[in-house]
């Protein structure tokens, strides 16, 4: 039998190419200009990891989970000492289980999922705000899709960068299974899910710079989503409320 766990290591290189303006700065809400780490050298620099995984997955099936869970560690390590241009470490974490309610047709299901970058980070290996927001459009490949600002659903985010070092989510979701079949006319299953949970995205040096309790200060915030989940042999695809609207706006 195969076994559910699967430890795995890797190494990265890539050289980034940036022309940075000389004093960056961002316009608030108010109106007042503060200036901007954009977390870039100028010029080439290089990024140069290595990495490790834990991952086990007890679900029977893992496109279209009625069952069973998933975890996920990871660490990445990038620093001079490897060749690269950038010293910094991340880890994140993702866990997520279900149960079947009901019969095999209606499940429930809980997702948590969160990650730390510590030191000098690149800009894109820093956690972005649709990381960790389902009503924005997700990075594809670390590029941003969207520049939206989120929701403000809570008003706790006021003057909040996109990216941060430390950010999560947690969400609860019901799924219906709609069809299974064959995959004789390239279609497996499809579902029709509803969650909602809360999310947050903070720098380091912004909750420990605080004027207010820890509490108080989180910038968290909370979302909802809708939509159907489809499994074909050319991956997966989710029509959800939530995508519309990140791509709408």
């Amino acid at each position: 039998p195969v076994s559910p766990s699967r430890l795995s290591m890797g190494m990265r290189a890539e050289a980034i190419t940036a022309e940075l303006p000389a004093a960056p700065t961002r316009t608030l809400p108010d109106g007042r200009v503060v200036a901007v780490d954009l977390h870039l050298d100028p010029g080439t620099s290089r990024v140069m990891t290595a990495s490790f995984a834990f991952d086990r997955d007890t679900r029977p099936d893992p496109i279209l989970p009625h069952a069973g869970g998933h975890l996920r560690v990871s660490a990445e390590l990038g620093g001079a000492l490897l060749g690269g241009s950038y010293n910094f470490a991340t880890i994140f974490a993702r866990y997520e289980h279900y149960w079947p309610v009901a019969g095999d047709h209606h499940a429930i299901g809980i997702k948590v999922a969160g990650g730390v970058v510590v030191g000098d980070a690149p800009r894109f290996d820093r956690i972005h705000i649709a990381d960790v927001d389902r009503m924005l459009t997700p990075r594809a490949l670390g590029l941003v899709l969207s520049t939206s600002a989120p929701l403000a659903i809570l008003g706790t985010r006021a003057e909040q960068a996109t990216y941060g070092e430390i950010g999560g989510s947690a969400t609860v979701e019901y799924a219906y299974q709609l069809f299974r079949g064959s995959g004789k006319r390239r279609v497996y299953g499809g579902d029709l899910f509803i969650g909602a949970g809360v999310w947050g995205l903070a720098d380091q040096a912004d909750l420990r710079a605080r004027d207010a309790a820890l509490w108080d200060s989180l910038p968290i915030d909370l979302y909802a989503d809708a939509g159907v989940r489809i499994d074909t042999d050319i991956g997966t695809f989710e029509l959800t409320i939530a995508n519309a609207l990140g791509r709408l706006r």
